[in-house]
């Protein structure tokens, strides 16, 4: 039913009340051997005995390595195939001679080769299936597998105290291996504002219900990503969840099942879809919502919303609250006005809204989100368009993408509420300068606008929408279109010409006297149909642009297409000279974004490509380990070189 690569999406965890190490010690199978053809005859008093014994998770992956294995191996040889030390193999190993001695089961063992087990066929499929059906899983549990078993554990179980015996217990690992995992467990709670305290009854976590389901959120947006076919969406969390509620897999598949319909229902009536990956982050927080409250996990009070004085817009809530009530009646609960907010605002944040945004005028601060997302998304692209020297401003398709995105975002950013974008590290790494620029862009844009600074999984989405944007002006021609003729005249031969080639865009049509008044910064292509006076490369054509004329044109686009590239020394931000040495610690830098305050650090890289009178004009970018420092630039040791 499930296309996954690992068939547990939470680990199986055992209850309070779990078995001594010597309970756990056998597992195996009920079989009494005949020798000779004969089927395999169970003694019923054996097969009892047996099926109530059982191995622990790393002994049953020995055994299936020991039945598989023909040839002699040495202990120290599976203690490296396991990660586990010579002596736990050891001890391993005299619990399953012991357990399959029972059965007439023989470990050989032979000096200086090892160790294997003397099986026939038949025993050999008995073992296999006996081991099929109650394995929980099918690979050994690994140090990074165990340390996220103990984190999600703390995570759907906040109030309750661990000791450190009983984790050894459960995995059956040293305690100071425990505690190894303790400390790694307690730095990534950290992550999200969760502690972890130590007292005499054990450890236990402290932190509030939003946090806690933002760290689960988050482990489950990644898990989802990392292990489940798109196909397949959420019908495979069913059998996932129940191994932390006592819950059965149908229950479980009939709350993924209504909430998939409620959502559906959501997007028809209020005529928006919600994009991925904005679906998947409010439909798994929808599901941890329902499993939290079933368990009595709420929040509390409004006041533990992030700007919870915040404006509802009544139309808006009415999406929530109708399927609020639906839960509630569904199964059983109450969910509090916090917790409505609460849902509210995953749903606002993933671009679910009746207004659209309204065409504003105007490029100030502004309150309402409309007018606020306008301005910012305008801003935005301003000063990308001088960053990256290519004007940005005419691309309705950009625009219109951003102005989607960004609206959302800011709701994200106000409600601290995080997505994933797995690609973040492939794009830093395919566009590392691009991705800069645009991250420093986005810094001060929100600084602009007092909007909180967006993180560099926001920021690799919005460089997504420019790059493609980039890559469609690296594809198109820009060109002018010089001529006296009349319009109508001018307005045939342009349309001739961009029918005749697909990737040129005629910008202007403009007469001879009014050349020297355009910017030909962005200009590939200039055509005029008469002969002009000017110092720059021209075409002249024939204002009804005959076949001579289109193979003169394809001859010049074809030499244009192999050069045409971003020119770096387009990419460039400009500041003011100044004494360097005597200002040791900052240094105001005056660029296209205004005065801005840069602190020194050793990360960062500047280039410098041209110097004009005063002002030198440069880039830089910083190797970031974390988005504040953008700014943080290091003058003295590139400035005097």
């Amino acid at each position: 039913m499930f296309l996954m690569k690992d068939p547990s999406f939470f680990l199986f965890f055992y209850g309070e009340n779990i078995p001594v190490y010597s309970i756990f010690a056998t597992l195996i199978w009920y079989c009494f051997v005949i020798s000779g053809n004969h089927k395999i005859v169970y003694n019923e008093d054996v097969k009892k005995e047996l099926m109530k014994m059982k191995l622990n998770e790393r002994q049953k992956v020995l055994l299936k390595s020991l039945i598989e294995e023909n040839d002699y191996k040495t202990l120290q040889e599976y203690a490296d195939m396991l990660q586990i030390s010579y002596k736990t193999v050891s001890n391993d190993v005299n619990v399953l001679m012991k357990t399959l001695a029972d059965i007439h089961i023989e470990v050989d063992k032979k000096p200086h080769c090892g160790i294997r087990l003397n099986l026939k066929h038949d025993q050999i499929n008995e073992l296999n299936k006996l081991l099929q059906e109650q394995s929980g899983k099918d690979e050994y549990l690994s140090i990074s597998d165990r340390r996220t078993e103990i984190y999600l554990q703390y995570l759907w179980n906040p109030n309750a105290y661990y000791s450190i015996q009983y984790f050894s217990d459960l995995y059956f690992v040293s305690a100071s291996s425990i505690m190894k995992d303790l400390d790694i467990v307690s730095e990534k709670l950290t992550r999200y504002d969760i502690t972890m305290e130590k007292s005499k009854k054990g450890t236990c976590i402290h932190g509030s219900e939003i946090n806690i389901r933002k760290a689960l959120l988050d482990y489950m947006e990644r898990y989802l990503y990392e292990h489940v076919m798109e196909v397949e969406r959420y019908q495979h969390l069913s059998e996932k969840f129940k191994r932390f509620h006592d819950m059965e897999v149908d229950d479980i598949e009939a709350i993924i099942e209504f909430l998939e319909q409620n959502m559906n229902h959501i997007e028809a009536v209020s005529k928006k879809i919600i994009n991925e990956p904005y679906y998947s982050n409010a439909f798994l927080y929808l599901v941890l919502m329902i499993l939290r409250i079933k368990h009595g996990n709420y929040i509390q009070d409004v006041k533990e919303l992030v700007y919870y004085d915040d404006a509802i817009d009544e139309t808006d809530f009415e999406f929530t609250n109708k399927l609020c009530r639906n839960i509630n009646h569904q199964y059983d609960i109450q969910i509090t006005e916090a917790e409505a907010i609460n849902v509210y605002r995953h749903l606002i944040s993933g671009g679910l809204s009746k207004k659209e945004i309204e065409i504003v005028e105007r490029n100030t601060k502004a309150n309402d989100l409309n007018s606020l997302t306008l301005a910012y998304t305008r801003y935005l692209i301003e000063h990308m368009s001088i960053l990256f020297g290519i004007d940005f401003s005419n691309q309705v398709y950009l625009h219109s993408n951003l102005r989607f995105h960004i609206k959302p975002m800011i709701n994200r950013l106000r409600y601290d509420i995080k997505i994933n974008n797995m690609m973040v590290e492939e794009i830093q790494k395919r566009y590392p300068l691009e991705f800069y620029l645009t991250q420093l862009s986005c810094i001060l844009t929100s600084r602009r606008y007092e909007i909180k600074e967006p993180s560099k999984e926001e920021v690799a989405y919005i460089m997504v929408y420019f790059q493609s944007a980039i890559e469609r002006h690296l594809h198109t021609i820009q060109a002018i279109l010089v001529t006296g003729q009349s319009v109508g005249s001018a307005q045939l031969l342009k349309t001739r010409l961009e029918n005749t080639f697909q990737d040129v865009v005629i910008k202007e049509i403009l007469p001879p006297s009014k050349l020297n008044q355009v910017n030909m910064e962005n200009i590939d292509l200039i055509l005029t149909t008469g002969n002009v006076s000017m110092n720059l490369p021209y075409i002249a054509v024939s204002l009804f642009c005959d076949e001579t004329d289109i193979a003169t044109i394809r001859h010049y686009l074809k030499n244009l297409r192999k050069h045409k590239h971003m020119n770096p020394k387009d990419i460039s931000i400009c500041f003011e000279e100044c004494d360097f040495k005597t200002n040791q610690y900052a240094i105001t830098m005056h660029t296209v974004f205004g005065s801005i305050v840069i602190q020194k650090s050793e990360d960062t890289h500047m280039y410098y490509d041209k110097h004009q009178g005063n002002i030198k004009y440069g880039i830089f970018y910083k190797e970031l380990k974390e988005i504040n420092p953008m700014m943080q630039v290091l003058f003295n040791q590139v400035i005097h070189q």
